[in-house]
């Protein structure tokens, strides 16, 4: 089995938090000030509602600093990587422009899971900014890696002793790497 990376997409891969309080204000939906999600419960369905009434927007989500060099290099390293991200319940066009967008990075259908428990997804080294999605693939994967991609808000939530807190790339790219070495390199 080759070592697979599993990265989430909104706020990792591309720049979800400042265009999602943007289109909430645009909409006038209710915001907290939160990094990770910024919808305040209760208002997805509307989010959900005003993802639709503005096309492209979910396509046309900037793509982070680094991130199309660091996937091309992890991929070049051998290892596979997939894609975990939301999916919003209500929204018509939320699917298909992720996974245009996801396209665009490399990503294949086959590379791309949809789903809200990202804990049931089988891979070595996991990269969300939700701690809890951190703490959840965790303890479901002892032996794996899990990278808190690190924002303001989520820096005083606790991360399990085998994972990572950060928002720098050649952290990911050395956990990879070290797994690689590890458990590939002992065959």
């Amino acid at each position: 089995m080759r070592t697979t990376l599993i990265v989430d997409a909104d706020n990792v891969l591309f720049r979800f938090q400042r265009a999602a309080r943007l289109l909430a204000k645009v909409e006038g939906i209710e915001t907290q000030d939160c990094d990770v999600n910024p919808c305040v419960p209760g208002t997805w369905d509307a989010f959900a509602a005003a993802v639709d009434r503005n096309p492209g927007w979910v396509r046309n989500l900037q793509v982070l600093p680094l991130v199309e060099d660091v996937l091309k290099e992890i991929r070049g390293m051998g290892a596979d990587v997939i894609c975990a991200t939301r999916v919003l319940k209500g929204s018509l066009r939320w699917h298909s422009e992720r996974a245009a967008a996801l396209e665009d990075l490399g990503f294949t259908h086959e590379d791309m899971y949809f789903c809200a428990d990202k804990s049931r997804i089988p891979g070595h080294v996991f990269v969300d900014d939700d701690p809890v999605h951190i703490r959840k693939w965790q303890l479901a994967h002892l032996h794996g890696i899990a990278v808190l991609w690190d924002y303001p808000s989520t820096r005083q939530e606790p991360i399990h002793h085998n994972s990572i807190r950060t928002s720098d790339w050649n952290h990911v790219i050395t956990a990879v790497r070290s797994y690689l070495a590890y458990h590939e390199g002992a065959r």
